[in-house]
C-alpha cells in the first residue's frame, strides 16, 4: 500500500515518539545477535482470534471495556501484520491505529486515522513517550523472537509507555506473562477464557 498525502489529521507520530530511552545501545545489540534467526509467519491465528471471540455475546462486556479504553486514544499493534485488528480499532473509534511490523506492509500515513511503521517492536517501543499509548500483542514475540531477555525489555517498554487507565491486550504473548507481573497492572478477568485471551489495565 503506497503511502498517502495531504491529511490533515489531529495526531502524528512525532507526538508520541523521540523519547530519550538510556537503554538503546542495550536495545540494538540484543536485536543484532538475534538478526540471523528471526523471520515472519505467512498466517496470522492470534489476531484472527480476538475477532471471533469478540462475535460470541458472552464477552460483550469485555468488547465494552475496550470500547471505553480506546476510544479517541492511541493503539499501537505490535507485530501487525496484515493488520486484522485495524477493524477493531475502527469500531473502537480511536484516535490513531499504528500498525508496527518489521516484515509486512509499507511505513506512511494512510488515512486521517491509520499509521504504518516498519521497525523492530523493542525500539519502537524504546522511542515511546512516557504514558502515551494503548497496545495489543498477538504472539509476534513468542513465534518469530524466542529470546526471554527481549521478552523482558519488551514488557518493560510497554508498560513504561502505557497510558494510565490504558490497556494492553492480546494472546499467546511471551512479553505478556511478564507484564501481569508488573505493579500497576491489573488483569481484567470477565468474559471466557480471560487467561488465553489477556486484557490488562494500568492504573
Amino acid at each position: 500500500m503506497p503511502e498517502r498525502k495531504g491529511y490533515e489529521p489531529n495526531f502524528s507520530l512525532e507526538s508520541i515518539r523521540g523519547f530519550n530511552n538510556p537503554n538503546i545501545d542495550i536495545y540494538r545489540k540484543l536485536i543484532e545477535r538475534q538478526e540471523g534467526g528471526i523471520g515472519r509467519p505467512n498466517n496470522e491465528p492470534y489476531a484472527e482470534a480476538w475477532l471471533v471471540h469478540f462475535s460470541d455475546e458472552g464477552n460483550r462486556e469485555r468488547l465494552n471495556f475496550l470500547n471505553d479504553r480506546l476510544r479517541q486514544q492511541v493503539l499501537a499493534d505490535l507485530g501487525s501484520g496484515l493488520r486484522i485488528l485495524q477493524n477493531l480499532a475502527k469500531r473502537c473509534k480511536v484516535k490513531a491505529y499504528i500498525g508496527v511490523d518489521r516484515f509486512h506492509g509499507n511505513p506512511g500515513q494512510f488515512s486521517e486515522t491509520d499509521f504504518g511503521v516498519k521497525e523492530d517492536l523493542l525500539l519502537f517501543c524504546a522511542s515511546l513517550q512516557n504514558d502515551s499509548c494503548n497496545f495489543t500483542l498477538n504472539g509476534i514475540d513468542t513465534v518469530i523472537i524466542p529470546n526471554k531477555k527481549y521478552h523482558e525489555y519488551l514488557a518493560a517498554e510497554i508498560v513504561r509507555a502505557t497510558r494510565p487507565g490504558g490497556v494492553i491486550f492480546g494472546v499467546n504473548s511471551a512479553s505478556l506473562g511478564n507484564i501481569r507481573k508488573k505493579k500497576g497492572i491489573s488483569q481484567i478477568k470477565t468474559g471466557s477464557s480471560p487467561d488465553y485471551y489477556q486484557i490488562y489495565q494500568k492504573e
